[in-house]
């Protein structure tokens, strides 16, 4: 799998340096350069993206998510054909119920995720397990390339 790092160009490892503009293959990949790219090991068959459904789901005052969401959604189907036989995607997980919500208190947070697990369609929010599941079968999945799994437990098509 690549690594997704901050900008810029760095070592893969000790010694090592690898930049796209020196690539072997001279098919275009984007319009703009791809500096956050990290590195490209040979062994590698896969970049995986975090999404969020909000680049599907209308909701207010969210215009910075939405457009980020989208636009990560619109490069993994645009890079799944420019980098092919890498193959590319995205995982969209909704709400996932861990301890990690902020500085609520157990009780509340307990409380938060009942609530809102009440207006999802299966009725409970993914675990932290279930969504590395998802990440795990799209690292292995050989054919799956230019598509985003959602792991929201119906708050796509939810109210």
């Amino acid at each position: 799998m690549i690594v997704v790092r901050n900008f810029g160009w760095g070592d893969t490892h000790p010694g090592t340096k690898t930049r796209l503009d020196k690539r072997q293959d001279r098919r275009p990949l984007f319009p703009v350069r791809l500096d956050f790219l990290y590195s490209i090991n040979p062994d590698c068959t896969s970049i995986g993206f975090t999404t969020g459904l909000l680049g599907r789901k209308i909701a207010a005052n969210t215009i910075v998510k939405t457009v980020i969401n989208a636009g990560l959604e619109a490069a993994v189907r645009q890079l799944a054909r420019e980098l092919a036989p890498l193959r590319v995607y995205g995982v969209s997980p909704g709400p996932v119920d861990t301890p990690n919500w902020g500085a609520l208190s157990d009780d509340a947070r307990r409380e938060r995720a009942a609530k809102l697990a009440a207006t999802l369609p299966v009725g409970f929010m993914a675990s932290a397990d279930e969504t590395a599941q998802a990440y795990l079968f799209a690292m292995q999945a050989r054919a799956l390339t230019g598509t985003v799994i959602d792991l929201d437990s119906g708050a796509m098509v939810g109210a």
